[in-house]
């Protein structure tokens, strides 16, 4: 049985508003019925939405509603790299943008300390950095207190600038970034002479998993501060989802700390995943097979529209009763999604989706692969408070484990391959990666074990489809 947040009537109506508006999905509605609602068909970017232009999509009666258009980033998985444009209406996004100031005034204690808030994620048409300094800039004309808004995109050098310049001018600096690019702004300050000013920065992250060591890292060198770094969970189709309070960071924190305790909220050993209240106020939420489906009205309304991330549903009823004990926690919160990764074959890397197809493109065409066996894994790792990506490798019987020489060639090779697979990837590895390579730090970490390590493992075998991508490694 799917759980469910969320009013199950308006999504009901969605579904028969768009199967009056909408041939190519009346098509695939078929003989679904909304009100038995398991009849409706789960859809995907892939299965569906990529196969119409935007015409078989937007319903023609809200075409006067329409305000402004965000793209997608990165491949749908199937090898289309091609973007795919999601267009925004006025009367669903005004709203939001209430319900997302209302949140960081009230996480960032904005009404109380004058702040610079900068725009750290990549501009131009994508979804992330787009809508972020969007709302910043609405919430500062509104404003009643001291809100600067400045947004260099991923331009580090820029923003290590304003810092200089205008640091001391504010009591609060909000930097919206990838958590991967804190090491690397870090890093870049640093050798610059000029540490970040941490004891002032609250960090705003997005786009990808981040484990809470780093943020209780960031906390001990911001003095003690719990709430030195907050996270939003969306995506470019669904618009935002979720978005922590200070409570969840604190459960969170103590989760961490305590096996049994995130034990009895039905969490398996190793990192605890990044937790979100549901944020979405006209949106049906469900969880089917581990994967979060989203029901909602909007530009291209999405129906049954599987994001294709494994979540849970925590009740926050639930935290209450097994932490109350051990924290002061509001009685009345929204309830809460756990968010564990990319579930089909995915991973983000340093905001970028790397498809399970693109590692394996990327591994076939390097000079090494007929010394290995196809049996290797792929798992996203922080290292020095920066994200990686570890590859474990399954050499042929017969077969010595890569030189150290070769291992060079296997690094840049994949980087090059991969960055045909994924430009994204690319990109960013020309401009933050490359520059630290000469101090040791490299954004792949390898492993070599004999032939039969991975291929006959008891975790692994019998799986009918091998998949790459794992939570953790090695084996």
């Amino acid at each position: 049985m799917a759980i469910v947040f969320g009013k199950q009537e308006m999504a009901q109506e969605c579904v028969r508003r768009m199967a009056s508006e909408c041939e190519a999905y009346r098509k695939v509605l078929g003989t679904g019925d909304p009100m038995q609602w398991d009849s409706v068909p789960i859809l995907t970017k892939k299965n569906f939405y990529s196969k119409h232009g935007w015409r078989e999509l937007v319903p023609r009666s809200q075409y006067k509603d329409i305000y402004s258009v965000l793209r997608s980033s990165g491949s749908s998985g199937d090898g289309v790299k091609k973007g795919f444009f999601w267009p925004q209406l006025k009367s669903q996004d005004a709203p939001r943008l209430q319900v997302m100031q209302g949140l960081l005034q009230s996480v960032f204690s904005l009404s109380e300390l004058s702040t610079l808030a900068i725009t750290g994620m990549s501009l131009g048409s994508w979804a992330g950095g787009e809508q972020f300094a969007f709302l910043f800039k609405s919430h500062g004309l509104q404003s009643q207190h001291p809100f600067v808004v400045f947004s260099p995109g991923n331009a580090h050098e820029e923003i290590l600038e304003i810092l200089d310049e205008a640091a001391s001018e504010f009591k609060q600096i909000l930097l919206v970034v990838c958590p991967s690019a804190i090491f690397y702004l870090d890093r870049m300050a640093e050798q610059r002479g000029k540490p970040l000013p941490l004891e002032k920065i609250r960090f705003l992250v997005t786009g990808e998993p981040f484990p809470e060591s780093m943020r209780l890292d960031l906390s001990h060198r911001a003095g003690g501060n719990p709430i030195v770094m907050a996270s939003v969970y969306g995506s470019a189709d669904t618009g935002m989802i979720g978005i922590e309070s200070k409570a969840l960071i604190l459960v969170r924190q103590l989760l961490n700390e305590n096996a049994a305790l995130a034990n009895q909220l039905g969490f398996s050993p190793g990192p605890i995943p990044n937790l979100y209240h549901f944020a979405g106020t006209q949106s049906f939420y469900e969880i089917v097979n581990e994967e979060l489906i989203v029901t909602q009205w909007q530009g291209i309304p999405l129906l049954r529209y599987n994001i294709e991330d494994r979540a849970r549903h925590v009740p926050w009823g639930a935290i209450r009763e097994v932490l109350g004990g051990k924290l002061d926690l509001p009685e009345r919160m929204p309830d809460v999604v756990a968010i564990s990764g990319r579930s089909q074959g995915c991973l983000f890397l340093c905001g970028s989706n790397i498809f399970d197809s693109m590692l394996d493109a990327a591994l076939r065409a390097t000079s090494f692969w007929n010394r290995l066996t196809p049996y290797y894994l792929v798992w996203t790792d922080t290292q020095k408070g920066r994200q990686i990506l570890s590859w474990q490798f399954e050499m042929k019987r017969g077969e010595s484990p890569l030189s150290v020489r070769e291992r060079d060639e296997l690094y840049r090779e994949l980087v090059q391959n991969l960055g045909v697979q994924q430009p994204e990837f690319l990109d960013d590895y020309n401009r933050f990666y490359f520059p630290y390579e000469a101090q040791g730090l490299r954004i792949f970490d390898f492993h070599f074990v004999e032939e039969g390590t991975l291929s006959k493992h008891p975790k692994l075998v019998g799986q009918i489809k091998w998949k790459h991508i794992v939570d953790a490694g090695p084996l």
